[in-house]
């Protein structure tokens, strides 16, 4: 993301730790730690990567910090070069370790390439502490988990299938192998960087079905590649497939996609069925709930390729960062190698305090659910007496509207604050605050509902021109101690802090739940009081009570005993950290107090948007045209956007569900000429952009125009737009440039230049969520297929979303058909759809005749008009609005001798043009079986100044027979006998097959209405 206006403020204050918030260091060791498994006692058991250290691969953590080989230096004795060194009795490379539901502590050990016996799964007892069972392997595993029966095993393996495995018998049985599923949709990356193959290859790293979770009722086995989505398929069927030969070849047909996931080292599961990912790009932990949604729970640069992690039953995720980072020869680590917790459990504490505050207080939460409501349909309304309450009761839903409305706070408040700061408010509060609350919405997005007041609060303190009565210093207080209230739960209700004998967890829970029904109820009432002047109606007297001080000195009792009870059981390690909490706070507090002249931070922010001579340069080789010029200049030529003739599409279903289904990533808007296809993709543009926080570029293609016609100025286009959105993303252009300055984009390899560059851009997390729009696809006339490839490969991705409108062309229904792409939808534009909306553009096209020639002032003559334009039409904008153009500008002068004449004049000159041209093998293709796919138009296609000619020749025979007794027979007998097959030719070469066999139909009805009465 850019440094945003406040950013250089962060370092001023020392708000956050080195870590994002809830983020700890629970181990550091010297050698990779790839994963960690925790037994029911307590025992922590470490499996590492193998490294020139080798020995031990598997190792136990003892309580002071010490580890020691496990189950014993024997197992970890491997040495290669050592002929007694036995492969089937000892460790060869641990790729996966899982405490099964029999309580052994299983290793699957990979092995080596030739070495026999290596490849094995190991069950090591954990009351003996010795191996007793061995499960040799044919092949590699990488990963374990267990069938709900507990005597059948699921291993992964890396080339594309599952291994099951009977633990009874021994049987193992390969399924999945080679399906889609199990398969690598594309490289692993590393924070941006694709990963290089091993042993120096030069390939990238690809890694097949790997990572696996069993759901907590053993309903459903998940799995995925480390390269690909998530996938899942109902255990009974995999069992199964260990006696029942057909099932097990078919079991991809029993497959579900689950969820998109990134690239990923590793996963675990928890008690509720929650998924965690680690994403090795971004250097996250996404949550994926059992309904397949996923959100990014936590995020740090020290989350370096987490692998097998854990969760324990206190609800604290166990992350081995083993930093692993992309080398010459693959993968190699760089310490220190850290080991993280993660507590899962803040977000419930926090919806348990609203619950009980909305049923003691209904009246106050009541009315700001409502102020939320309007804020969720326009971050810049205010409720009235008819607002519906919109926020959801489930904490699903709720935690989701919650998350938006923090957000677009934010964005608000900054946007606001960095226009008032002439006038000298101060704005320091959003620098360090808005820091903590990204962090924390990055972390437990689940808690966002605690943070949606903060967020008002700050836009109040932000705000030079407060409502009188609105107690600033008390909000200054309570927002400056956001995060103690945030550390609590995650400090005084750790497990291992609690005495189970004691007894409290239970009153710590109260105790801080009290705290935040308090810190609720003080900022809603503060958040209504300061929105009653611009919503009279609505609030008018609720909030009587103004006695402020009152209401913080309760908030402050609260916390005092908080603080009192936790000094009885709490460690002095907590007690240090509460403390220095609250230290961090009061430097806070004191700040926000001192605050009374606006920051000269415009300077930094305009340095950084600032485009210097040679950014011109570089985006002037990058692009020649900027796609919001084209719109205007499009919407302009058409006469201006006509709400009522588009908005239909924002309420049809299928569009409904690309907007809001995260697996529904490609729109397709299509339809024939004249359908309103580009004012439609205009009018959706317009909408979006409605909505600050909408990440959008989009693109205009123009079969006339070289700068718009072709695939690699699309890409150009794109890139162009975003960066002009979001100049940060400026530096991803610059990198190219700066190797080779306008050759770079315009080369020999300018597509595969663009097209890295835009795949590099989409992966800034501020453009998670963006939406690309490409118009008029069918106008692409160069390179067509690479472009359509491109937005099929990017729409696997769940980070982006495409909108995209063409005609209907063979070669683009085809890519828009695969049946492995299900993410994506279309509308087609049929006179069913678009019959009302053209009704509404004809009346507004008399509107305007009437208004600018002063003419049809009775009904009637209007009427007959409207119904002429209506039967004329179609149902197609395209005729209406060239009627209607022409009539209001060239009324005197156009078609001097008739429409039929003008029609008459067109066909015998195309007719001419034709005769003259049209020969055998245009392109010289010498090869009359060649498929139409394979077909390139050449760079000077001879067939482009014939195509208007070559299409349209019949229509225009047609328009002027149907009103004249004009013959021109013969010329169409001679040009039918001498020129048809090669006028077919040039219909097929220019993808309009379709339109062939129509033309044909349309001239023999022509024809035969003519001929046979004579």
């Amino acid at each position: 993301m850019s440094a945003s206006l406040f950013t250089v403020l962060l370092g001023a204050f020392p708000l956050v730790s080195a870590y994002a918030a809830g983020l700890e260091v629970a181990y550091s060791l010297e050698k990779a730690t790839q994963g960690i498994s925790i037994s029911s006692t307590g025992r922590i058991f470490l499996s590492q990567r193998y490294s020139t250290t080798a020995p031990p691969l598997a190792v136990e953590l003892l309580a002071d910090n010490t580890t020691v080989p496990y189950p014993d230096a024997a197992w970890n004795s491997y040495n290669s070069s050592d002929p007694s060194s036995d492969p089937a009795k000892t460790f060869v490379s641990i790729d996966g370790a899982r405490i099964g539901p029999d309580g052994r502590y299983w290793l699957v050990d990979g092995g080596s390439n030739g070495v026999n016996g290596s490849t094995k799964l190991v069950g090591v007892n954990l009351t003996t502490d010795t191996v007793d069972k061995i499960y040799p392997l044919e092949t590699a595993a990488d990963d374990v988990r267990f069938g709900p029966s507990g005597d059948v095993a699921y291993l992964s393996d890396t080339n594309g299938a599952l291994m099951v495995l009977n633990m009874t018998t021994g049987t193992v049985v390969r399924v999945l192998e080679s399906d889609p599923s199990a398969m690598a949709y594309f490289p692993m990356s590393y924070n941006g960087t694709l990963v290089p193959g091993y042993q120096g290859t030069g390939s990238t790293l690809s890694v097949g079905l790997d990572q696996m979770e069993v759901s907590p009722d053993g309903t459903w086995l998940y799995y995925q590649p480390c390269n690909g989505g998530m996938y899942r398929v109902e255990t009974r069927y995999v069992d199964a497939s260990l006696t029942n030969a057909t099932l097990a070849a078919n079991l991809g047909d029993y497959v579900q996609p689950f969820a998109v996931t990134p690239s990923t080292g590793g996963t675990t599961i928890d008690g509720d069925g929650n998924i965690y990912v680690s994403d090795t790009n971004l250097l996250a932990i996404w949550k994926v709930t059992p309904e397949g949604r996923a959100t990014v729970l936590v995020q740090d640069d020290a989350l370096v390729w987490t692998d097998l992690m854990w969760v324990t039953a206190d609800k604290k995720l166990w992350l081995p960062a083993s930093q692993m980072r992309p080398g010459a020869d693959g993968l190699m680590a760089e310490g220190p190698n850290m080991i993280f917790t993660y507590p899962i459990e803040a977000e419930r504490l926090w919806n348990q305090a609203f619950e009980d505050l909305k049923a003691n207080n209904p009246e106050v939460v009541g009315a700001y659910e409502k102020l939320l409501s309007a804020r969720l349909l326009d971050i810049e309304s205010f409720p009235n007496t008819q607002t519906e309450n919109r926020i959801q009761a489930c904490e699903q839903e709720r935690w989701k509207q919650m998350k938006e409305l923090v957000l677009a706070g934010l964005r608000k408040t900054e946007k606001d604050a960095a226009i008032r700061q002439k006038i000298g408010e101060g704005i320091r509060i959003m620098g360090p605050t808005k820091a903590v609350i990204e962090k924390s919405l990055q972390t437990n997005p689940q808690a966002a509902i605690a943070w949606v007041p903060v967020s008002f609060a700050l836009e109040i303190l932000a705000n030079p021109f407060t409502e009188p009565g609105i107690h600033r210093d008390g909000l200054s207080y309570v927002v400056s101690r956001m995060e103690w209230y945030w550390n609590l739960v995650d400090l005084l209700l750790d497990n291992n802090s609690l005495d189970p004998g004691i007894g409290l967890r239970s009153e710590v829970e109260k105790r801080i739940t009290d705290l935040y029904q308090k810190l609720f109820l003080y900022q809603m009432k503060s958040i209504c009081r300061f929105y009653r002047s611009r919503s009279v109606i609505f609030f008018r007297d609720t909030f009587k009570v103004d006695d402020w001080d009152t209401q913080v000195k309760d908030i402050k009792t609260a916390e005092l005993v908080v603080i009192r009870d936790s000094e009885t059981f709490s460690t002095q390690t907590i007690r240090r950290h509460i403390g220095s909490l609250a230290r961090r706070a009061d430097e806070l507090y004191e700040e926000l107090k001192s605050v009374n002249s606006s920051i000269q931070d415009q300077t930094r922010r305009l340095e950084e948007m600032k485009e210097d001579e040679e950014n011109k340069k570089c985006m002037s080789a990058l692009s020649n045209t900027y796609p919001p010029d084209d719109r205007s200049r499009i919407v302009d030529d058409k006469g201006g956007l006509l709400r009522d003739s588009y908005r239909w599409v924002l309420d049809h279903p299928e569009y409904d569900l690309w907007r809001t289904d995260s697996n529904s990533r490609r729109l397709w808007i299509r339809g024939d000429p004249g359908k309103g296809k580009t004012m439609l993709i205009c009018g959706v543009i317009e909408e979006l952009e409605k909505d600050n926080s909408e990440r959008l570029g989009y693109f205009f293609c123009q079969a006339t125009l070289e700068t718009l016609n072709n695939s690699t100025a699309v890409l150009g286009g794109l890139i162009h737009h975003l960066v002009r959105r979001y100049p940060w993303l400026l530096r991803h252009v610059r990198k190219e440039y700066d190797l080779g300055g306008a050759q770079r984009f315009n080369g020999q390899n300018s597509w595969q230049v663009r097209s890295e560059i835009l795949l590099t851009m989409l992966q800034d997390p501020f453009l998670d969520g963006t939406i690309l729009i490409v118009d008029a696809l069918d106008e692409c006339v160069k390179d067509r297929v690479r472009l359509l490839d491109f937005i099929n490969k990017t729409s696997l991705q769940a980070r982006i979303k495409w909108l995209v409108s063409s005609r209907n062309e063979d070669d683009i229904k085809e890519k828009f058909s695969i049946p492995t792409h299900k993410f994506g939808h279309s509308i087609e534009l049929t006179k069913e759809l678009t019959s009302g909306a053209v009704g509404v553009y004809i009346k507004h096209k008399i509107a305007d005749l009437v208004a600018e020639k002063r003419f049809m002032s009775d009904k009637k003559t209007r009427d007959n008009v409207e119904r002429h334009l209506t039967v004329k039409s179609d149902d197609t904008f395209l005729w209406v609005a060239l009627s209607a153009k022409d009539f209001l500008h060239d009324a005197d002068e156009i078609f001097p001798d008739g429409v039929a004449a003008q029609h008459r004049v067109v066909f015998l000159r195309s007719l001419g043009l034709l005769s003259r041209k049209l020969k055998r093998d245009h392109y010289n293709l010498e090869d009359p079986a060649v498929f139409i796919d394979d077909i390139r138009a050449p760079i000077e296609d001879p067939l482009a100044p014939l195509r208007y000619s070559t299409m349209y020749w019949v229509t225009h025979l047609n328009e002027y027979m149907a009103s004249t007794t004009v013959q021109d027979f013969d010329m169409v007998h001679e040009f039918l006998c001498t020129k048809f097959l090669h006028w077919i030719e040039a219909l097929i070469l220019l993808k309009s097959l379709r339109r062939a066999i129509m033309a044909i139909g349309k001239l023999e009805t022509t024809m035969r209405a003519y001929l046979l009465p004579n």
